[in-house]
């Protein structure tokens, strides 16, 4: 499968906010993030407070992510017009559950001081060994040492979820360290190596050209 570098490919990035932000106050932010890296991101028009309510980044509703469900279709639209999500926090669960419901519409994810989120019935995102390795897409998770709002082990859980992740860990906090030459080392190696189309969908499509190659023969 042809790489992103190869195909001269700039694949539209969905940026997801954290809680108490909007996509206009985050967008600068991934933005100065990805810098001169051959893609290009927008954000939904979204100036809500978060994806689904929360008492905090440290101690989330004992009832789940309510209200996930329709932020994951309000967002599913989106995905025709882009190519892969990037996270930041309570953004970072959300473009996750998107990974879990649409793999086959996503090239790659990029989560930044992210969560599993709790609750979601989606046995990808399953707390216990039931949902490790589940989402089929290529993913790279930076991860805050020194992040007080989300401890570190809780981004290496949602790494956890998906198949073959690339862990970045920063000595950052609750931030995206845009300053950090590892973490943009790291984003320059991660993309040049992310599949042209989604790794799921060209698993799926393979059996069935081989299929045909069969019946032609």
């Amino acid at each position: 499968m042809a790489a992103l570098a190869e195909q001269n490919a700039r694949p539209r990035v969905l940026c997801l906010h954290g809680m108490h932000a909007s996509t206009a106050a985050f967008l600068p932010e991934a933005r100065a993030l990805l810098g001169d890296l051959p893609v290009d991101c927008d954000g939904p028009d979204h100036d809500g407070m978060w994806w689904w309510p929360s008492l905090d980044h440290v101690r989330p509703d004992p009832r789940g992510a309510l209200g996930w469900e329709t932020s994951a279709a309000a967002l599913a639209p989106a995905l025709d017009a882009h190519d892969a999500v990037l996270g930041f926090s309570q953004g970072a669960a959300m473009a996750a559950v998107l990974c879990a419901l649409h793999p086959h519409r996503v090239r790659f994810g990029i989560f930044a001081c992210g969560y599993t989120a709790v609750g979601t019935g989606l046995k990808a995102l399953a707390e216990g060994d039931e949902g490790l390795g589940a989402i089929d897409v290529p993913s790279l998770h930076i991860v805050g040492e020194r992040d007080g709002a989300v401890p570190p082990e809780a981004g290496e859980h949602l790494a956890s979820r998906f198949k073959d992740p690339v862990i970045v860990r920063t000595s950052a906090g609750h931030w995206l360290p845009r300053d950090d030459p590892e973490v943009v080392a790291a984003l320059r190696a991660f993309l040049a190596a992310a599949p042209a189309k989604p790794r799921a969908a060209a698993a799926e499509a393979a059996p069935r050209r081989r299929r045909r190659k069969k019946k032609d023969g």
